[in-house]
């Protein structure tokens, strides 16, 4: 999930020192950068992947490709996109352990998880949801500025609201139960995500989701006008600005503003 904090941390990157040494490395990190600053996300994963094979362990290269691979699955369905998180998740999970007290490697194994979750049913879900409160609430413990956990948290808990009795029953008896959140924290940690990047159309789409979700139409509209104003940071945010149009043109049939008739 792109964000104007994860954009400052790359910039500032600490690359290994066989990358610092290695300009074929320096290139294709470049290379990716671009191709995913287009959009082209596919051309970006191939420029990290082979970014990555001149340095296993470098940074940069790591979070570009899961980020990358987490991007193409999104804009794809069934087997090919649950491989493409699977992979991201695996390259996020060697992040964590290279770096376990920064918060990168952490944020990617939830982000990952969290993508893949919604391709799983019943006990397989919960199981998952547990993993991505775990793994978020460790990138927040390390760095609470972390917007992007934020998001991901809040979705969590927003779609774990949704269950019914029969898998929450199944999460207790199999998993120790659910994370402790519900609606009401989603929109408290997305809010918090919007305060820390306002700029970010992703966090206020998925707040305004939330927002409708708790019955609040007219603040969800609010947050969508929001959405739809944002400059894109990926090909995701294109895809939800142009379905975030289309809910708040619904939105507004439903909802239309009260007329005042003793106006002048």
């Amino acid at each position: 999930m792109g964000s104007l904090l994860m954009l400052v941390w790359l910039a500032a990157g600490d690359a290994s020192p066989a990358a610092e040494g290695c300009p074929e490395y320096r290139a294709a990190l470049a290379e990716g950068e671009e191709r995913e600053a287009s959009f082209d996300d596919l051309a970006a994963a191939a420029a990290y992947r082979h970014a990555l094979l001149l340095d296993p362990e470098a940074v940069e290269a790591r979070i570009g490709l899961a980020r990358a691979l987490n991007a193409i699955g999104e804009a794809e369905a069934g087997p090919e996109a649950a491989g493409r998180f699977e992979r991201a998740r695996r390259l996020a999970e060697g992040l964590r352990e290279l770096r376990p007290d920064e918060p990168d490697g952490h944020y990617w194994v939830a982000a990952s998880l969290g993508n893949l979750v919604s391709l799983r049913d019943g006990p397989e879900k919960v199981r998952l949801a547990r993993e991505i409160d775990a793994a978020a609430r460790r990138a927040l413990s390390i760095d609470p500025c972390f917007a992007p956990a934020y998001v991901v948290l809040g979705i969590s808990y927003r779609e774990l609201s949704g269950l019914g009795w029969f898998v929450r029953g199944i999460a207790g008896g199999l998993f120790g139960g659910l994370p402790k959140g519900g609606i009401e924290d989603a929109e408290r940690l997305l809010r918090l995500a919007v305060d820390l990047d306002p700029d970010d159309p992703f966090a206020r789409y998925q707040l305004a989701l939330t927002l409708e979700r708790r019955k609040r139409p007219r603040e969800a509209m609010a947050q969508l006008r929001e959405a739809i104003d944002r400059p894109p940071r990926a090909v995701r945010d294109v895809r939800l600005q142009a379905e975030a149009m289309g809910r708040l043109a619904r939105l507004a049939v439903e909802n239309p503003w009260p007329v005042r008739l003793d106006r002048p």
